[in-house]
């Protein structure tokens, strides 16, 4: 769906200017409107019964997701959905008042070290259809570049289930010159490390930091680094890398050696996969139709899984 009225509100430097050197952590998300959500002093029992409203609790809470809690130094939050609450429930959660400013283009608030702005709109970096796609876009580099560049981490939590790990790929490809552990150690793509959901269940040891305080996302590592191997996660990670091999690239592969005249399909999963199994950052040309390009490259990506899987 197209909304231009905040526009201007994604190219602001305001927000931008507002992630500095001693801000420690950036959380955006998206499709977090909470509108059927209230916290338990206001819960309307009767309400609740009857399915109307959810109680908020530490599990659910999409503006405020339990493994934020590891962060007590300077925040900013960008919430971005159509559908957001008049209000904000972080408003009342952390005692934040409005910010004079911008309200032609969204709200903000500060308080308790924290600073907030909403935009009531769509974002569609996910939709290459989209008229705002390349701005929406953009304004995830920007974000990544000013927390790259001030040393802020940054955490985007889609609740739309988008599977993010294109949008990973695109952001790889963008900042070329940094090193994939370096983005990796600051961004954080999805704290479940899921493939995109809507109302997942929070836990307070989804967003797990190294000694130096740097995120672990084993999503995005090989099967026999230490970190993913201790890893609660490593059990759902070994899986889908089984179910991507063994379902969808080693099928592929079978399917144009057998004939050329198969429809290959570029799969969103498969730069995620060359991103990991591939040192040079290569993206996976999704346009291209040549054999003699396809075939190798699948052919070496499955020979890397099948060898990390057997180590692992």
């Amino acid at each position: 769906m197209e909304n231009n009225q905040n526009t201007t509100f994604f190219n602001s430097n305001q927000i931008f200017n507002s992630i500095t050197n001693t801000t420690q952590l950036l959380f955006v998300a998206t499709g977090c409107s909470m509108k059927h959500y209230v916290s338990n002093i206001n819960a309307n029992n009767e309400s609740i019964e009857q399915g109307y409203t959810r109680i908020i609790t530490p599990e659910n809470n999409q503006q405020y997701p339990s493994p934020l809690q590891k962060f007590q130094g300077e925040k900013v939050f960008i919430f971005i959905d159509p559908d957001m609450e008049d209000i904000p429930h972080l408003v009342s959660m952390m005692g934040l008042v409005p910010t004079n400013g911008m309200q032609q283009h969204g709200m903000q608030y500060h308080g308790n070290n924290m600073r907030l702005f909403v935009i009531k709109d769509y974002i569609e970096y996910n939709n290459p259809d989209s008229n705002n796609h390349q701005l929406h876009l953009q304004f995830i580099f920007n974000l990544v570049n000013q927390c790259i560049s001030t040393g802020t981490k940054m955490i985007l939590q889609d609740y739309t289930g988008y599977n993010t790990d294109i949008l990973y790929s695109k952001v790889l490809s963008q900042f070329i010159g940094i090193p994939k552990e370096v983005m990796l150690s600051q961004i954080f793509f999805d704290i479940t490390q899921g493939e995109g959901d809507c109302m997942p269940n929070f836990s307070f040891d989804m967003c797990n930091l190294d000694m130096m305080g740097n995120f672990i996302q084993e999503k995005y590592l090989y099967l026999t680094n230490h970190m993913v191997q201790h890893s609660p996660h490593y059990i759902k990670i070994l899986k889908r890398r089984l179910n991507l091999l063994i379902n969808e690239i080693s099928w592929k592969y079978v399917k144009l050696n057998e004939s050329s005249n198969y429809q290959f399909r570029f799969s969103k999963t498969m730069n995620y996969l060359f991103h990991i199994y591939n040192n040079n950052n290569e993206n996976f040309d999704e346009d291209s139709t040549d054999l003699t390009y396809i075939l190798p490259r699948l052919k070496n990506l499955i020979a890397n899984i099948i060898q990390n899987i057997v180590l692992a």
